[in-house]
């Protein structure tokens, strides 16, 4: 099973200093949606990247609602993607709205849900969940706040959600752009005591420039037993890199008899 998560920012290009602040500029002062628009018409190059990665199970956060929700989702159809789960990340007025796509390869039913966010940029956030029960999976996607206050509280509200279905026997595939590295989310007892498993990995930011400050934000969690992880990243346009996890299910050993 292939699972990848990754903030799209938009469409457009974050992996350079001067673009990334302009277009942040575009995005949440300006607010300048027509601009945006026609910067993210050609969505060429992520959609070669998911293309690539072939995963089984992805969410793509920072997708901005009315421009390019119809898009991907319909471009991920043509690639096998069977059910999709969508969480808007704000209560903005100006059609700029971004959300988290989730989508399986495998099916499933969407569960909705929601987590407290607010209409100031720092306050967003989103969850997506889809149930796939002939895999007895149950897949979160999710974008956490730029705030710290809001963040602890979304993952309060998360982990209580996902404690409910665990409990249930079933396994847990959650993943996205946590905004936080492991070492603080585990500080959180609620989150600490779901005994989630994860590789760290590094994914933000894609700034050349600024490789000294590179964190593991984007995470892959799960509880799946008795599997093997091969991760990798891959680097776009966006500020963030791409994070894949391959699961492996371990070799049973093999013992001689004398």
């Amino acid at each position: 099973m292939k699972c990848v998560t990754y903030n799209i920012f938009g469409g457009m290009k974050g992996n350079a200093i001067i673009a990334n602040l302009k277009h942040h500029y575009y995005l949440y002062a300006r607010k300048a949606k027509d601009i945006i628009k026609e910067k993210t018409e050609d969505f060429s190059k992520i959609n070669e990247m998911i293309k690539e990665s072939n995963a089984d199970l992805i969410c793509i956060n920072e997708v901005i609602y009315e421009l390019q929700k119809e898009k991907i989702t319909n471009f991920l159809k043509s690639l096998g993607y069977k059910a999709f789960s969508i969480g808007k990340s704000s209560y903005r007025e100006d059609g700029l709205d971004l959300c988290t796509v989730l989508a399986s390869k495998y099916g499933g039913n969407e569960i909705s849900t929601d987590i407290t966010k607010g209409k100031s940029i720092i306050n967003e956030g989103s969850i997506c969940v889809l149930n796939i029960e002939k895999e007895n999976l149950l897949v979160v996607g999710i974008h956490l706040a730029l705030s710290k206050k809001i963040r602890i509280k979304q993952l309060t509200e998360i982990s209580d959600f996902i404690i409910q279905h665990k409990n249930s026997g079933k396994n847990i595939i959650l993943m996205g752009d946590f905004n936080d590295p492991i070492k603080k989310l585990n500080r959180h007892k609620k989150f600490r005591e779901l005994e989630m498993q994860t590789k760290a990995t590094p994914t933000f930011p894609s700034i050349k420039l600024l490789k000294w400050f590179k964190r593991d934000y984007d995470h892959i969690f799960h509880t799946l037993g008795n599997t093997e992880i091969e991760t990798s990243v891959k680097e776009g346009d966006s500020d963030h890199f791409l994070l894949k996890f391959d699961f492996f299910t371990k070799p049973k050993e093999s013992f001689e008899v004398n």
